[in-house]
């Protein structure tokens, strides 16, 4: 038999949900933080991507002016 009272053994598994609740929630916020961290690193992977893309399309014009006025 436990030497708690009931209401000392309804406290302490309050406390036990509280901190089991603040671990899952620290976990959470920590995928919400590398899930925003990937994204903004994939987009800026893209962002350049887009401007080399940009920069080779413009280098392909030129090229293509070159040979038509030669």
């Amino acid at each position: 038999m436990s030497s708690l009272n009931p209401i000392a053994q309804l406290d302490r598994q309050l406390q036990l949900i509280r901190m089991e609740f603040d671990y899952e929630r620290t976990a959470y916020e920590q995928s919400l933080q590398n899930a925003y961290e990937q994204v903004r690193n994939a987009y800026s992977a893209y962002s350049q991507e887009y401007h080399r893309y940009q920069a080779l399309e413009g280098a392909v014009k030129a090229a293509q002016d070159a040979v038509a006025i030669a």
